[in-house]
């Protein structure tokens, strides 16, 4: 079920977060087959098995191929870059498309908010206690970012993801991850339309706001 536009007055209306139709497990191989830790993919990177050419991720022990971008989602990522990078405040940065590193992932976002300066991370990507925001644009992947990765982030307690959904001309916010490790969740979700703006809400303060129709292309 694709998440509707909401109504909204003033503010933006908080509601429980829906859970997204999930499409039909493909067919996978019929034979045994393992999953890679992250230690065993940092491996697999510095042997040169894979290299920078290979547009890969590691996805709950799954190495996955990421999906091509076309033209709506490139030029949504430049708008997206502008507008965040006008409000994040200093003692924090912008990585585009660079890894973060949880227990048994690691995914490549398209946008994170770290804290710090790169010198941090010279021998390790960030994690959980790096980072206040993870924002996805989504087009082709909607799916798979309200589903898989949506539930990978809140696992991880990143405290807000934003999807940015180009289909469905909205953007995503979900907040406050709760519960047991592996059942842990996105407790909220608030979705903004065109004509609303998205606060920007860093270390749980919210240091800017982002009109939606910013961030979406024309």
């Amino acid at each position: 079920m694709t998440i509707k536009p909401q109504p909204f007055k003033s503010h933006a209306r908080i509601t429980r977060a829906t859970k997204p139709a999930v499409r039909p497990a493909p067919e996978v191989c019929a034979y045994p087959v393992r999953r890679f830790t992250v230690d065993e993919y940092h491996r697999m990177i510095d042997a040169g098995i894979l290299g920078e050419d290979d547009r890969v991720e590691l996805i709950n022990g799954w190495i996955i191929a990421t999906v091509p971008k076309n033209p709506p989602h490139e030029v949504t990522m430049r708008r997206t870059e502008l507008q965040l990078r006008e409000v994040i405040p200093e003692g924090w940065w912008l990585d585009i498309r660079k890894q973060i590193t949880t227990s048994v992932s690691e995914p490549e976002p398209d946008f994170t908010v770290v804290v710090g300066n790169p010198d941090r991370y010279a021998n390790r990507h960030p994690g959980y206690g790096d980072i206040a925001l993870v924002v996805e644009v989504a087009d082709t992947s909607v799916i798979f970012d309200q589903t898989t990765k949506r539930d990978l982030y809140a696992q991880t307690r990143l405290p807000i993801y934003w999807i940015v959904n180009i289909a469905d001309r909205q953007v995503e916010v979900y907040a406050d991850p709760g519960g047991p490790a592996r059942k842990r969740r996105y407790r909220s979700t608030t979705i903004f339309v065109p004509g609303q703006q998205v606060p920007v809400v860093i270390d749980g303060r919210t240091v800017g706001q982002v009109p939606v129709s910013s961030l979406l292309p024309a």
